[in-house]
């Protein structure tokens, strides 16, 4: 087994911050539920298999478009993950709106179907492209504390 390193450097384009490697720290929670969840659920989509989920809200200037607020992966019982654990779609609206379903990346265009899919807050100034590498240690910790890795 790959032995886990001590600290991670999460790097957020503008900035770099570097976190313990420790699930259950607010540090942690805080990175990857404002500013780096897709991160993770690229991360886990890409250990897993399992498909990438979206939450948010239809933009007002365009009801084909959505404005995605939390993004995670959807388990093969129908729960969601993110780094706050296993929880159930309900849950996860009450925090970052409306289930839009499993995200389809195409050529670097996301949707939902045929519905277009915002995520540019995500990924420019506020945000930046997602940091996978970085984001892997914690998936992996993830799913051994869900009990998907021994």
């Amino acid at each position: 087994m790959k032995r886990m390193p001590k600290n991670r450097t999460i790097n957020f384009g503008h900035y770099k911050e570097t976190l313990p490697v420790d699930l259950g720290l607010p540090a942690v929670k805080r990175v990857f539920t404002n500013g780096q969840c897709h991160s993770l659920a690229f991360a886990l989509n890409k250990l897993t298999k399992w498909p990438i989920v979206g939450f948010g809200s239809k933009r007002y200037d365009d009801g084909d478009i959505y404005n995605i607020k939390h993004l995670a992966v959807k388990t093969p019982n129908e729960k969601i993950l993110d780094i706050t654990g296993v929880s159930t779609i309900q849950k996860m609206t009450k925090n970052y709106g409306s289930y839009r379903g499993e995200v389809v990346f195409n050529d670097g265009e996301a949707t939902f179907g045929n519905k277009g899919l915002d995520i540019t807050h995500m990924i420019e100034e506020e945000y930046c492209a997602p940091d996978v590498r970085s984001a892997l240690v914690f998936a992996r910790l993830l799913l051994i504390k869900i009990g998907e890795v021994k």
